[in-house]
């Protein structure tokens, strides 16, 4: 079984360096498309607060322009006609975490499949 697996080869320093920025590229993709998962809304008031965003929630935006019969789900929507708000902490945080796990994944897949 362990006959089969290959030593894990040198990366040069320039492979190296796209593996990271397609990394962190993917991580920022991944978490500004979290702002499109759905959140549930059971009345008016939980609309004057809504929170986007995923692991931590980095957009708040009031949607009390809109009247839906509830509940309902609404996911982030048009800056231009909702306001909203952007936690750029809770967003660093989220991109971090996404980023660490992404390089952990990299890392853990690289080693099972060769030896050193």
């Amino acid at each position: 079984m362990f006959e089969k697996l290959k030593k894990i080869p040198k990366i040069s320093q320039v492979q190296k360096l796209l593996l990271h920025l397609s990394i962190f590229s993917f991580a920022l993709i991944l978490v500004l498309f979290t702002v499109l998962i759905p959140q549930t809304v059971q009345n008016k008031r939980e609309m004057r607060d809504m929170k986007f965003g995923f692991p931590l929630a980095f957009i708040n935006q009031d949607l009390t322009a809109y009247d839906p019969p509830f509940p309902w789900k609404f996911s982030f929507s048009s800056p231009w006609e909702n306001s909203f708000k952007f936690n750029v902490l809770n967003f660093l945080v989220s991109y971090l975490v996404v980023v660490l796990i992404c390089e952990f994944l990299v890392i853990s897949v690289r080693k099972s499949f060769f030896v050193r």
